[in-house]
């Protein structure tokens, strides 16, 4: 009488049979493939404590702090006509 498990490999063994033989005559791509694996998991875990890090350092709560770019230079609306360029802050650029 044959068990439940010997039923199962001799249904599964196909498959596993040409599973291996392929892994065995693409071992470059089988390796590659093994080590995106591990490197996406190693990097989906330094992820997970970076932002359990920053939950804790924010007593919870992420905080975002909006940072105001410096207005010193701005586009006048001429700058995107070839030869013209950047005018300073508060002073029209006038065509010459």
């Amino acid at each position: 009488m044959i068990s439940r498990l010997e039923a199962f490999l001799v249904q599964i063994w196909p498959t596993l049979s040409i599973t291996l033989r392929a892994l065995r005559r693409n071992t470059l791509r089988s390796s590659l493939t093994a080590l995106g694996i591990i490197i996406g998991v190693a990097g989906a875990g330094a992820r997970g404590e970076a932002d359990r890090v920053v939950m804790a350092d924010a007593g919870g709560r992420p905080s975002l702090r909006s940072v105001v770019p410096p207005a010193a230079v701005t586009r006048s609306p001429t700058s995107a006509c070839p030869g013209r360029g950047f005018a300073p802050a508060g002073r029209s650029h006038t065509p010459g």
